[in-house]
């Protein structure tokens, strides 16, 4: 479907409000649930309208730094966006309430999440850090997942682990060493079979369709009609072309080329 372009976004109109009615749904029912008396504080509701669709791209976007406010404008390069830094984020401590004597940790690394019920143990409250590896960090440019981070020299492995990866490293290095002088021995061989192709050819410099071999300057028939000369390694051979007969019944003699008429059969 084909539509011209709202202005000021990407979408047509009928793609437009399609968004804009399923966001306004679900907007409605969870301001049904969560504005209910009992179910959060006021100051728990001033964070969670706090949230917006640029926080989440920035906490869970890959490596994006800068975003523009309204996510769903189109934006002027570059005045139209702002570091991700500037966006407001859900303070999830106004949920720690069970753990009042414990230390407070900084929460401006840590990603969009829903909030934990920790008053089961009280010794990990606040502690929202332990929460990372149950979600997916930001990843970088260079590399999309952990594994192909490149390894870092500097930071040296236990023993055990460095001779394992020493003869994983050790191994293409070996196999390419053996594919090199592989390589270096079929050259050498195809060198000494041109050298002696090359010696051949200048021993004879040509060969005949007997396969004898003929010095440069020879001549020599190849059969009645054909002659053929050995010219700085090149074969040249000449048909004789023949004239038409005289008589209606021409004779083939051994040895010649065209036929010949008899006399015999002239007088008859």
């Amino acid at each position: 479907m084909s539509e011209d372009l709202v202005p000021g976004s990407r979408l047509g109109p009928t793609l437009m409000c399609l968004l804009v009615t399923q966001f306004k749904h679900v907007r409605d029912g969870d301001r049904f649930w969560y504005e209910n008396p009992g179910v959060f504080s006021p100051a728990q509701l001033t964070q969670l309208k706090q949230a917006s669709l640029a926080r989440v791209l920035c906490d869970n976007g890959d490596n994006i730094t800068r975003v523009q406010q309204d996510v769903f404008s189109v934006a002027a390069l570059p005045h139209g966006f702002g570091s991700c830094e500037d966006v407001p984020h859900i303070d999830l401590r106004l949920w720690q309430d069970c753990c009042e004597g414990q230390s407070q940790t900084t929460l401006s690394d840590i990603d969009l999440r829903l909030w934990q019920d920790c008053c089961e143990d009280c010794r990990t409250k606040g502690q929202f850090n332990a929460l990372s590896y149950h979600f997916r960090g930001r990843r970088s440019a260079e590399h999309s997942y952990e594994g192909d981070k490149p390894v870092d020299s500097a930071v040296e492995s236990p023993p055990e682990h460095s001779e394992n990866k020493m003869v994983k490293t050790t191994e293409p290095t070996v196999d390419f060493q053996d594919f090199v002088s592989e390589m270096q021995k079929t050259i050498t061989s195809l060198r000494k079979q041109i050298k002696r192709l090359e010696a051949r050819l200048r021993k004879s410099e040509c060969v005949d369709a007997d396969g004898r071999e003929r010095a440069d300057g020879d001549q020599w028939k190849q059969d009645s009609c054909t002659s053929c000369e050995c010219t700085e390694a090149q074969v040249t051979c000449t048909v004789k072309s023949c004239l038409p007969p005289q008589c209606k019944h021409p004779v083939s003699l051994k040895g010649a080329c065209c036929p010949v008429c008899l006399q015999q059969e002239d007088n008859m």
